[in-house]
C-alpha cells in the first residue's frame, strides 16, 4: 500500500499538478520586472525631473527592492543588480542637481 501511495505521489507531481504554483511565481516576477522597467525607464529624462521626483523614485526603488528580495525566482539577483545601478544613478543625479543649484 505504501508503494502505491509513493507511486501515486510521483505521478501527481510529474503530471503537472504543481505547475500553476511555479507559473504564479513567474507571473509575480514578471510584474516586478515590469515595475522595474516603468520606474527606471524614466531615467532617460532624469535631467528634466525635479529633486523631489527623484527622491520619490529612490523610495520606490527601496520598496521594489524589498519585493524582489522576497521573490523566489532565481533571476531576482540580476534584477536586484540592475535596480541598484538605477538607484545609484538617481542618487548621482540628485547630488549633481544639488551641486549645480548651490553654485
Amino acid at each position: 500500500m505504501k508503494r502505491l501511495t509513493l507511486v501515486s505521489a510521483i505521478i501527481l507531481f510529474s503530471s503537472g499538478l504543481f505547475v500553476p504554483l511555479y507559473g504564479q511565481a513567474s507571473d509575480d516576477y514578471d510584474q516586478l520586472e515590469a515595475a522595474f522597467n516603468q520606474l527606471c525607464g524614466q531615467l532617460e529624462n532624469a535631467e528634466a525631473l525635479s529633486v523631489e521626483e527623484l527622491t520619490t523614485m529612490i523610495a520606490e526603488c527601496d520598496e521594489l527592492k524589498q519585493k524582489i528580495t522576497r521573490n523566489e525566482n532565481p533571476k531576482k539577483k540580476v534584477l536586484l543588480f540592475r535596480l541598484k545601478k538605477c538607484r545609484d544613478f538617481i542618487e548621482f543625479t540628485i547630488q549633481t542637481k544639488q551641486t549645480v543649484y548651490t553654485l
